[in-house]
Order: C-alpha cells, then structure tokens, then sequence
C-alpha cells in the first residue's frame, strides 16, 4: 500500500508539472469581416494591424478590438502582405503598389507598371505575392512584370529594375544582405544582385527537370543566415544554398512528392518551413539539414509560422477544396508535438501575427482573426 501510494504522489506530480505544457487552449477575441478572402498576412504596428482582402480594400484594424480605423479601396484584389516603414504602409494590389500613410490611410503615392494585362493567377494555386523589403529608403518588391523594382519610399521613383532572366513573374520576397539582393522566379531561378555596383553575381536554376507546368516556381520569402540561402519553392527538394560557392550545402528530397513551399523561420539553429502535398511542419537543423521533427497537419501549409521560446504556430488549409475547414496549429517547439488548435470554417493561407499571447490572421471566408493563446 506504501508503495502504491507513493506511486501516485509520484503520478500526480509528473502531471502537475505537465500540466502548463499541455493544457493549452485557443480563444477568440474577435472577428472582422470583409467581402472577400483575405490571403494577405497581417502586420501588426503599435496598436494597429494593417492587411489587405481580396475585395479590394486595404484595412487598418484596432488590434485590441478589431475596430476599423481606416480602409483604401484599390480596385483590385490584394494578395500581398505589408510593409511598414516609417509613417509608410506599403502594399501591392492588381500589380499597381501604393504607399499609404500608415496613420491616415491616405495614399502618399502610387507606382503602375503599366503597359501591361498581366493576369491576376498564373495557375489556380498562385496565392501568393511579393513582400517588399527596405534598404537604405528603397523598397524592393517582386512584381508580375518579371522583375524586381527598386522604389524610393518617399517619392515612388522608380530607381532600378533588376530583371528575372526571360521575364518570368518574381512571387517571393527579396532580402538584401550586405548590399546584395536575393530574389526568385517563377521559373525557378534564384539570383544574387549587387545593389553596390548593380550587377548580376550570380544566378542559379534550382532543379535539372521540370516534370508538369506548375513546378519548380519560387514563391517563399527568402532568407540568409550564416553565408546559406533559405528558401520555399513549388518543388520537393528543400536546398540551402552556399552564398560563396552557388553550390547545394544540403538539399533535403521529400519522399511524397509534395512541394516544401512555405515561408522559411530559423531560431537556434533551426529551420522551419511548411510543405503543401506533404502536408507537414518540417524542423530541420540548419548546421547539415538533418530533420529535428515534422508534424502532419493533414492539410497544405503555404504560410509562415510563428516561431517562439516554446512554440511553433502556423495556419493550414485544403488547396484543392479552400471551402473546407482551415486550422491554426500550436506545437511544442522542442519536439513537435501537438498543444492545440483551432478549426475555422474556411481553408487559411495567411500567415499568423503575434502580439504577446495575441494572434492575427486572415481566412477565406473573408475573416480576420484575433485569437488568444491561454494555458
């Protein structure tokens, strides 16, 4: 009998102490509708959450209430995720981008391309747009033109054009690191720019073969992090590329075929990057490319995810069948394993923001979520 009341002394402990681990619970705070899907992903700025919906409108939500403080109309669907700097938010819409001031929501100017009828999906699963990036007060976005554009962010100017080779639409997001710009194409090309000497570096195709039309397109923001670039495409291989030799440091071939497309975080040494067909979270180690753990959310996982001291959130939903229901997922960040999630009526492609325990996102059923992560 003392033993086996020690045992449970023992039990009870072991689970108490679990308990902040495993008792995890999501609760909405509210909800914000608009008239179409919102696939752009929400950037959150003081108390402000700024993101575009495919109805055209650009808004500015209270972050603690999901109040409307502002909305521009475009007249066109708004895919792109934001960027903010300074008193600027900046965004793409129907391949014209415009730059708002971020307190008013009245246009400071817009660039059109023009002399051009790009249509507005390259193929049906082409959900993603261009994230400019800023360097020394230029944004630097990719655009359907089959370029990047160089934009100073207070005029407009147009200041450069860095081509894609043959014209192929540029879907990811630039990074800059020491002066060299790192994009990708639709075909799947990356390239290194010098911004210094505005000069090709290099350029490298990212696989031999093309095995149907809608493979092998870079659409993922891009990433540098000790001298290896970092990357999601349409393709089944994950490569991170050595920035001094051009050549595959490590590549990472997934067995089912599925795209590895998502959006691309690393902290401690770790790399997190959702895949489509596959339907996982894939944590590898950046040092040879060994996997950590995956997780299989059982739905395509195109977005960027929300990395913390403990957790891995990210957002998920069916490609095929958007209509169904989508979720938000939060794993434990050591080995992977499930702590909750939280069904929403339709498929979600817009990647989490977070605000302490507060997360931000958009849904195609035309929703913008605030939900509250409790233990």
């Amino acid at each position: 009998m003392k033993k086996l009341f020690t045992y449970l002394i023992s039990l009870s402990c072991c689970l108490f102490s679990a308990s902040p681990i495993l008792a995890q619970s999501l609760t909405e705070n509210w909800s914000f509708q608009t008239q179409d899907r919102v696939l752009s992903s929400p950037v959150i700025d003081d108390n402000t959450i700024f993101l575009g919906s495919e109805d055209g409108n650009f808004y500015a939500l209270n972050k603690r209430t999901g109040k409307e403080q502002w909305r521009f109309n475009t007249r066109g669907r708004i895919q792109s995720t934001a960027t903010v700097y300074n008193d600027i938010v900046f965004f793409e819409s129907g391949n014209i981008f415009y730059a708002l001031d971020k307190m008013t929501g009245k246009e400071r100017w817009k660039y059109d391309p023009g002399n051009a009828l790009w249509g507005y999906k390259i193929d049906p699963y082409d959900d993603k747009r261009s994230r400019a990036t800023v360097y020394e007060g230029v944004f630097y976005v990719g655009s359907s033109l089959g370029a990047v554009l160089a934009l100073d962010a207070e005029t407009g100017e147009l200041k450069q054009t860095i081509n894609s080779e043959y014209g192929f639409s540029v879907r990811s997001s630039p990074y800059v690191a020491e002066g060299v710009l790192y994009f990708g194409d639709w075909r799947g090309q990356v390239y290194a720019h010098s911004l210094d000497k505005n000069e090709l570096l290099w350029k490298k195709r990212t696989y031999e073969k093309k095995p149907y039309e809608t493979f092998g397109g870079i659409a993922s923001e891009l990433l540098v992090h000790e001298g290896r670039l970092y990357f999601g495409s349409r393709n089944p291989e994950l490569k991170a590329i050595d920035l001094k030799t051009q050549e595959n440091a490590w590549t990472y071939a997934d067995s089912t075929g599925g795209w590895i497309i998502g959006d691309p975080v690393i902290d401690e040494e770790v790399l997190y990057i959702g895949g489509s067909d596959n339907r996982k979270m894939f944590a590898f180690h950046t040092s040879g490319g060994s996997l950590k753990w995956t997780f299989d959310s059982g739905l395509n996982v195109y977005t960027k995810p929300v990395v913390t001291a403990d957790y891995v959130i990210f957002t998920a939903g069916n490609a095929y069948k958007p209509d169904a229901p989508g979720k938000l997922f939060v794993l434990n960040k050591g080995d992977g394993k499930l702590l909750s999630s939280y069904e929403i009526p339709m498929a979600c492609f817009s990647s989490p923001a977070r605000d302490g325990r507060n997360l931000y996102f958009g849904a195609y059923d035309g929703k913008v979520y605030s939900l509250r992560l409790r233990k």
